[in-house]
């Protein structure tokens, strides 16, 4: 026995892409239907201040870092005051975390992939003002792909987490056999039905936002006999 229900395939990774401080974008890297890694920059933001501070901050650095160190050996033969070192050792290690500051505020203004994918969507161009919270791009992983539905509550009892699936996918003419991973708890006060999720193998000709039908099995008769339904007649209006 079966429940049949409609429901769509979905990827499991499927992500707006925003920038993490605002700027005017002079570079991008990537194109529509490009494979992008973890980590890989998609877009550069104008980074031109940082970067000038950053250089000054370094030759700051390297005189602190020398004042530093000959006060430290003036202070281990007892030579200078104490407070001379302090301040020498102060003075750099506040540049130090200054440095780390400016560098992160380097590395915040490279647009980056949180996952390995394919760019779906380019948002932005050379020379628009890039801004936190605003979409640059969308990265689909089409490799971990779902099918999503929801069921009556009637059968809230009777599908679990292990229930085979048939899954009929009718833009392509194909049946794939697989299980319930996923079923909710919550029912859905207006629709009365619970949400369940299928798994789907990677199969290239499988996209985000596809129809699917879904037959769910909830009860197996082992020894049933079963006939094709057109066998079945009605006589003096019984089966």
């Amino acid at each position: 026995f079966f429940v049949q229900t409609q429901g769509m395939v979905e990827a499991e990774d499927n992500i707006l892409v925003s920038a993490k401080s605002m700027g005017i974008i002079t570079a991008v890297f990537v194109k529509e239907g490009q494979r992008v890694s973890r980590g890989q920059v998609l877009a550069q933001i104008d980074n031109s201040i940082t970067e000038s501070s950053i250089a000054e901050v370094k030759s700051s650095l390297n005189l602190a870092k020398i004042v530093y160190e000959k006060q430290r050996k003036l202070w281990d033969q007892q030579i200078g005051t104490e407070i001379q070192f302090l301040q020498a050792k102060n003075n750099k290690e506040s540049l130090e975390a200054r440095l780390a500051t400016l560098n992160e505020q380097l590395d915040m203004a490279r647009i980056k992939s949180p996952i390995n994918g394919t760019v779906e969507a380019v948002n932005i161009k050379i020379g628009e003002n890039a801004a936190p919270g605003a979409p640059a791009f969308r990265v689909i992983n089409i490799n971990d792909l779902k099918v999503t539905a929801n069921v009556s509550e009637a059968y809230v009892t009777a599908i679990d987490k292990g229930n085979k699936v048939q899954v009929i996918l009718p833009d392509l003419d194909k049946k794939i056999d697989g299980s319930v991973n996923f079923v909710g708890r919550n029912i859905d006060p207006l629709s009365r039905s619970f949400p369940i999720e299928v798994k789907l193998p990677s199969q290239a000709s499988l996209r985000p936002s596809m129809t699917a039908i879904l037959r769910v099995v909830y009860k197996s008769v082992p020894n049933a006999l079963c006939v094709p339904i057109n066998l079945v007649q009605n006589i003096n209006g019984k089966k």
